[in-house]
């Protein structure tokens, strides 16, 4: 008796082995799948960061001694105000790209999802266990309530 209890414990240990490795595979497979979407939004992230940056240094020092003429043009201001209006239009015009930058960003973030299908596994896994060990707690009391029978027989 105690050689097959052994027996199947091992059976049980070994069969519980291969489906946890199993899982692992597809828990691998399905963020595999997900950490490209994440790694996609989290460019999309860094690409607004550094645009944010540049368009705050670069095109703001090109474009605004143009804005700066056109202030001056239109509405006949000084040199310095004029050249102060210009890098405030200019560093306008880059926050509102860096935000539809990071806009885009933050969508392909919420496009990656978890993995369902392990989640899904693992929970059917645990019940299938738990039925298992129900379904054999009852086989071996079973047993022993007949070998009990049998000795209480033979006397």
């Amino acid at each position: 008796m105690a050689d097959q209890v052994g027996d199947i414990i091992k059976n049980i240990t070994d069969d519980v082995k291969v489906v946890v490795r199993g899982e692992l595979e597809l828990a691998k497979l399905e963020l595999g799948r997900s950490a490209k979407k994440a790694g996609v939004g989290g460019g999309m992230f860094a690409g607004a960061a550094v645009f944010g940056v540049t368009a705050l240094v670069l095109l703001i020092w090109a474009g605004s001694f143009g804005f700066a003429l056109l202030w001056r043009e239109l509405f006949e201001f000084s040199g310095l105000l004029s050249v102060l209006l210009g890098f405030v239009t200019m560093a306008v015009l880059g926050l509102i790209i860096a935000a539809i930058l990071a806009l885009i960003g933050k969508s392909q973030v919420a496009k990656a999802k978890a993995p369902e299908k392990t989640i899904a596994q693992a929970q059917a896994t645990v019940a299938a266990a738990k039925q298992a060990v129900s379904l054999g707690g009852e086989q071996v009391q079973a047993e022993l309530a007949a070998r009990e029978q049998g000795k209480q027989l033979a006397r």
